[in-house]
């Protein structure tokens, strides 16, 4: 099978059309192979296109482990707190694209590169906020500050819940009550409550 053949034309489609359903931003030439966000490397794709592509693009760059990744990513849905998921993986694809996941990531080491940007994204700190916009704390990480708020000062960070980095990635409004920022990000409380007849409100999680 022309996988490449297949991948161009829904990308050339792609590029010759407005649509007015859900889509989703696709980098023609994957970043890890060397395509940059520049907009002629981008389109607009369905999600069932989306996902098709990233499987065309597995098989056609299959030394590319950060590929299966991505499409990894796709078939569990990488934003948990998301109510719907576009894709509709069965069972058995599940499968395939996990044990081929896992057979590009066997033997491969992590960088200390890669290793120093998880470390500094573990200890960035946080800053808790009532919905008033008023600093109540300020934890060294988002780790601390789950420690800290379920009352768990010993558990290991794999035990912890990922709530408060959510929260400060705005992919949650809130995290058990409260605000959480990045130290250095800038509070918008618009961003996390809601407006209604009445006035602003709470969001509820």
């Amino acid at each position: 099978m022309d996988y490449s053949k297949i991948y161009n034309k829904i990308v050339n489609r792609a590029k010759n059309r407005k649509l007015t359903c859900y889509t989703e931003k696709h980098h023609i030439l994957p970043k890890c192979i060397g395509g940059g966000d520049e907009i002629e490397n981008i389109v607009e794709l369905t999600a069932r296109e989306h996902f098709l592509s990233h499987r065309l693009l597995c098989e056609m760059y299959p030394t590319e482990p950060k590929l299966f990744y991505a499409l990894w990513l796709m078939a569990i849905g990488k934003n948990k707190f998301k109510n719907t998921e576009p894709y509709n993986t069965t069972s058995r694809e599940y499968e395939r694209i996990k044990l081929a996941f896992i057979e590009k990531r066997r033997g491969t080491n992590i960088t200390d590169t890669h290793k120093k940007q998880i470390a500094l994204k573990n200890s960035k700190k946080v800053i808790q906020y009532d919905f008033e916009g008023n600093i109540l704390n300020q934890f060294s990480s988002a780790n601390n500050g789950e420690r800290f708020i379920t009352n768990r000062p010993d558990a290991h960070w794999k035990e912890l819940g990922n709530n408060i980095d959510a929260c400060c990635r705005l992919l949650q409004k809130s995290a058990y009550g409260f605000i959480w920022k990045y130290e250095g990000d800038l509070l918008q409380l618009e961003q996390h409550i809601k407006k209604t007849r009445k006035g602003w409100r709470k969001q509820k999680q």
